[in-house]
């Protein structure tokens, strides 16, 4: 046993919450196998959603490249040329927004899933949820803040890279 588990075993015994304690380790390798289950279900999702922005990309490109031949062929005007490559434009950053809302919707129902499969996992027998202290709660909200941010940053390096 660990000095920090042996830590909190022995404040858990003191407090008188010897059920908490025994709900706790009974439930460790429980835990971690949510845990690292959650984490293959979000890179699977990851990975698919990173597939299809990938192939919405490649669909762009080649529609670009076959209106810049057809317009090299056709001798377009340069403004119909440029409208109608805004037009295109415009119509894929649509179709990336759509899909980026869809990505998060599914990553928020993943997330919320988990929650919920850890919540009835996390309450004991008596029905007490386990206290969490709020170091924990404060550095998993800053977890999400930072994942939130990181995925704002990706999002928007990804419509600049389109605008290029």
């Amino acid at each position: 046993m660990t000095t920090r588990a042996f830590m909190l075993t022995t404040s858990l015994v003191v407090m008188g919450s010897w059920n908490t304690m025994r709900f706790i380790a009974g439930h460790t390798q429980v835990l971690h196998q949510l845990q690292q289950q959650f984490q293959q279900q979000k890179q699977a999702v990851l990975t698919t959603q990173h597939n299809e922005l990938q192939r919405l990309r490649q669909a762009q490109l080649l529609e670009q490249n076959h209106l810049a031949n057809l317009h090299s062929t056709q001798d377009t005007p340069p403004d119909l040329r440029r409208l109608q490559l805004t037009q295109l434009q415009q119509q894929h950053l649509v179709a990336q927004n759509k899909l980026s809302h869809e990505h998060k919707a599914k990553t928020d129902e993943l997330m919320r899933r988990h929650q919920q499969i850890l919540t009835s996992k996390l309450t004991p027998a008596g029905g007490a949820a386990v206290q969490v202290p709020a170091a924990h709660a404060d550095a998993a909200a800053a977890a999400q803040a930072r994942a939130r941010a990181l995925s704002r940053l990706q999002a928007t390096s990804q419509q600049q890279q389109q605008g290029v």
